[in-house]
């Protein structure tokens, strides 16, 4: 039986570390959207950050962020998977994402425990569909009574919820008729949590911030350029956020698609945004099941809490991760 696992932070001096560039945020205008933001925004008295030259090329950024000491201070965190009790003060969280329609196993006795709120980083389906999208909401109306609030982002399988997606099939399908939905039925379909569309809540004094968007990736939802079009996305998070909800990760921590030396995916702009800017207590994405896990760098924790995993064949069926506990302390 799954337990969850608690965030324990430690530094062994012997533990292997992984690896500044600083980086200008320039105007962009994606689809006449309101998320492009200027320097001039509402992060303009804050620390400035511009785009990596090297943003296209996430491997050879990484390595160029590595050299600098981008990763200098990074250390694996320990999952310590025993019951802990609540530390005093503090809010508990209980986090998971990526589990693509495959919830019946959360359900079972001691796989989702208890706590003050729930956050699911995105992909709560597979295709999008609407009786998936229900479905999900259903199981959250099940488990609700054991958290005081749930908060969820979508993710790039959410598509049919991206105002900006103007594809006509997922994965190959047609929509059918009773499949289909749009972004404005989101909230109403959702009923059962608070779904957070690149906005900011502030439960129990944390303030938490939500966005789905991800470097592109195929023809699936909430796909931004590389570079300036995602810093002008990040440019919106505010600088005062406590826990940080994206979809994707930022590149160099919890990024590594494929099962060995697997390449980077994530975003250069989202690091730098997070490292320089926000410094969020913590960062929970999800998005790359193959790189579940947990690092912190003293001052921001990242975690990647992917439920899916993804084996060789029978892709994105494999539930096999734990969630992920920590308390945040007030």
């Amino acid at each position: 039986m799954w337990e969850a696992s608690q965030l324990v932070i430690w530094q062994h001096a012997g533990m292997k570390l992984l690896n500044s560039r600083t980086i200008t945020l320039n105007t962009w205008d994606f689809d006449n959207e309101i998320m492009a933001e200027s320097s001039e925004g509402v992060n303009s008295a804050q620390t400035k950050v511009v785009r990596s030259c090297y943003s296209g090329n996430p491997d050879k950024c990484f390595e160029e962020f590595r050299s600098q000491g981008k990763y200098r201070n990074l250390y694996q965190v320990e999952n310590n998977t025993a019951d802990v009790v609540k530390s005093p003060n503090s809010v508990r969280f209980v986090c998971i994402s990526d589990t693509h329609t495959r919830t019946d196993h959360l359900l079972e006795g001691g796989v989702l425990p208890e706590g003050d709120i729930l956050i699911h980083a995105g992909d709560f389906t597979q295709r999008s569909r609407r009786e998936e999208i229900v479905a999900f909401n259903e199981f959250l109306g099940q488990i609700k009574h054991r958290f005081s609030h749930i908060v969820v982002i979508a993710g790039n399988h959410e598509a049919q919820l991206d105002a900006t997606w103007t594809g006509k099939t997922l994965f190959g399908r047609k929509f059918k008729v009773r499949e289909r939905v749009v972004p404005s039925e989101a909230q109403e379909l959702l009923s059962n949590c608070t779904y957070l569309l690149d906005e900011t809540i502030e439960l129990l004094g944390v303030k938490i911030y939500g966005s789905p968007w991800q470097p592109e990736h195929h023809n699936l939802g909430f796909n931004v350029p590389r570079g300036e079009p995602c810093l002008a996305v990040w440019n919106r998070i505010p600088s005062d956020t406590d826990v940080l909800v994206t979809h994707g990760p930022p590149l160099g921590i919890g990024d590594r698609v494929g099962e060995c030396a697997g390449m980077r995916v994530g975003c250069a702009e989202l690091l730098s945004t997070v490292m320089e800017r926000v410094k969020p207590r913590y960062h929970v994405y999800g998005h790359i099941h193959e790189d579940y896990g947990m690092w912190c760098d003293g001052v921001t924790t990242f975690i990647n809490a992917a439920t899916c995993h993804t084996p060789r064949v029978n892709l994105y069926t494999v539930p096999q991760n734990k969630p992920v506990v920590f308390d945040f302390q007030l």
